[in-house]
């Protein structure tokens, strides 16, 4: 399993690629793989294995907010051990939250999950299996074993950042990412519930902490790392582009 994953080219293929090796290599016939801002567990972007395509779209549309598992139980359970399930944590689960479950996870037939954190910089990724029985410490094992090299893969694939991130808040760290990964105003608005002129202004504030002229240099400098040495220049990521892909919700 952990050759495919190194196989991946992209950030987007290695979201698919993984939940294909975990039904080939372990049996999960259903997965996910999620990302999220450090600190803020609203998944923005992902993949869902095993399920047709709508279920992901109506993931995103209606749920990401009520998800279990971006519940303050959930939060205090993966930083404590790095791992939760939905078992554990349904009886600590607000109303809305307990909907999720009792809606869409059931009526998906994903009602049991485990799900494991998978550590960042600024974007945090969530690997989790489902499916109509509960998981155990077996599976918990199994599962955590990959964690290290997903976290590899991931970090190769996600923006670096910038050393420090030069004084900026931890909100303007949150839209440089997005901008990174290719988001516009209007899409990193919906992703943090603010209106889109306060992102505009997290923006303003951010290039005039880094010294930049403008979002192409932020995205560059921000996925790479490394600022721009020549004025007026713009050096290119790994693939050739300037711009990066974001990771759009996908299903596989």
């Amino acid at each position: 399993m952990l050759a495919a994953l190194e196989r991946s080219d992209s950030l987007i293929d290695l979201l698919s690629i993984t939940g294909v090796a975990l039904e080939e290599h372990l049996g999960y016939r259903e997965s996910a793989l999620m990302l999220t801002l450090a600190d803020t567990p609203r998944a923005y972007a992902g993949v869902k294995h095993g399920s047709p395509e709508y279920v992901i779209e109506e993931y995103f549309e209606r749920w990401a907010d009520r998800d279990a598992l971006a519940s303050h139980a959930a939060v205090t359970a993966f930083a404590r051990s790095g791992w939760t399930t939905i078992s554990d944590l349904y009886g600590r689960l607000d109303k809305p939250q307990q909907t999720f479950v009792d809606d869409f996870l059931r009526r998906n037939r994903c009602l049991h999950q485990l799900s494991l954190r998978i550590p960042g910089r600024a974007t945090d990724g969530y690997l989790t299996v489902m499916g109509n029985d509960d998981f155990g410490p077996t599976d918990r094992a199994a599962l955590q074993q990959l964690v290290p090299a997903l976290r590899s893969q991931l970090c190769r694939r996600l923006p670096v950042g910038l050393e420090a991130s030069c004084g900026i808040s931890p909100r303007e760290r949150h839209v440089c990412e997005l901008i990174a990964l290719g988001f516009n105003n209007r899409e990193i608005a919906n992703v943090l519930h603010v209106e889109e002129d306060t992102v505009k202004k997290h923006v303003s504030r951010a290039l005039k902490r880094l010294q930049m002229r403008g979002r192409t240099e932020l995205a560059v400098a921000w996925m790479t790392g490394r600022r721009l040495d020549i004025a007026g220049s713009v050096p290119s990521t790994a693939n050739g582009n300037t711009r990066p892909s974001k990771p759009q919700p996908v299903v596989r």
